[in-house]
């Protein structure tokens, strides 16, 4: 017959949909199992060297640590934080005894070596200037 023809229309979102499935299943089909590919992106990432910051750096010699090593020294430093807050807040009032105590000690030789400066310091007029400075009432 000539001259005949069949005209056929398929929704075009009906082709777009089954060509991303099949884009999709393919890509699948590469790369292994959606199993596999979840298990081959955590390895990775877990493997992945990072900074002391937990980013790459352009700067290759500056990663250093694997991911993994860098999530668990992150997360002894915050246990090991929140420890010694811990313990801070406990012996809040044992410490504040202790430092003073500290300084109280300390303040002879602070003074000491004030004293020392100071006569060290008048050797040299040139170097030396007192004034003092009376509250007026």
């Amino acid at each position: 017959m000539p001259g005949a023809s069949v005209e056929f229309k398929v929704d075009k979102e009906l082709v777009e949909t089954v060509v991303e499935q099949q884009v999709s299943l393919g890509i699948v089909k590469a790369l292994g199992s959606e199993g596999d590919i979840i298990r081959r992106i955590v390895s990775l990432t877990l493997a992945d060297k990072v900074s002391s910051n937990g980013k790459r750096s352009q700067y290759e010699r500056e990663n250093t640590f694997t991911y993994l090593e860098w999530l668990c020294r992150e997360a002894i430093r915050t246990a090991t934080k929140a420890a010694v807050a811990n313990v801070v807040e406990q012996r809040q009032e044992q410490l504040r005894k202790e430092i003073e105590k500290q300084l109280i000690n300390s303040m002879g030789d602070w003074a000491r070596a004030f004293m020392s400066g100071m006569a060290e310091a008048m050797k040299s007029s040139w170097r030396f200037n007192v004034s003092v400075n009376l509250p007026e009432d």
